[in-house]
């Protein structure tokens, strides 16, 4: 948890993706992981359960779809 009420918590299943929450209870979800290492967000949902959901070209940090 920040100053500033954001927390983050490990994904369901994984303890290395992480899922980070705003104090608005917009959830950010950093499961897929590239060939640089890193994690990049696939999905957003907010409190309303509205989402949103990113593809990534293979094995890469730029965005193929959004769905």
């Amino acid at each position: 948890m920040t100053k500033a009420f954001w927390k983050g918590e490990c994904a369901p299943g994984s303890q290395q993706a992480m899922w980070v929450t705003s104090p608005e209870g917009t959830r950010f979800e950093m499961t897929q992981q590239v060939n640089a290492g890193y994690y990049v967000t696939k999905g957003i949902q907010d409190k309303n359960g509205n989402r949103i959901d990113f593809n990534y070209l293979a094995g890469s940090d730029v965005v193929d779809t959004i769905v």
